[in-house]
């Protein structure tokens, strides 16, 4: 999955974008914050400069990982596991 973000503002300045994506430099602590989270999730996050106008975009990708579906209990003890009994 991907998704993108643009924002209409000023813009981050090239040597500063540069040093964020290339040496791991903060820019702020929002852009931090989301590159952490997209990492955490197996995910890349990128950061450009809006070619057409002021702003930044950001686009995020997150690998979608199928599950199994979980199982449903079937009202059985599992193994070694002891009944409570209650007074």
């Amino acid at each position: 999955m991907v998704m993108s973000v643009r924002d209409y503002g000023s813009g981050i300045p090239p040597r500063l974008l540069r040093s964020f994506m290339e040496r791991n430099e903060r820019v702020g602590v929002g852009l931090a914050g989301m590159r952490e989270r997209a990492r955490e999730l197996g995910g890349l996050m990128t950061v450009m400069r809006a070619d057409d106008g002021p702003g930044t975009i950001v686009a995020v990708e997150i690998p979608i990982v199928r599950r199994e579906s979980p199982k449903f209990d079937s009202g059985e003890p599992e193994e070694g596991a002891r009944a409570a009994s209650f007074s």
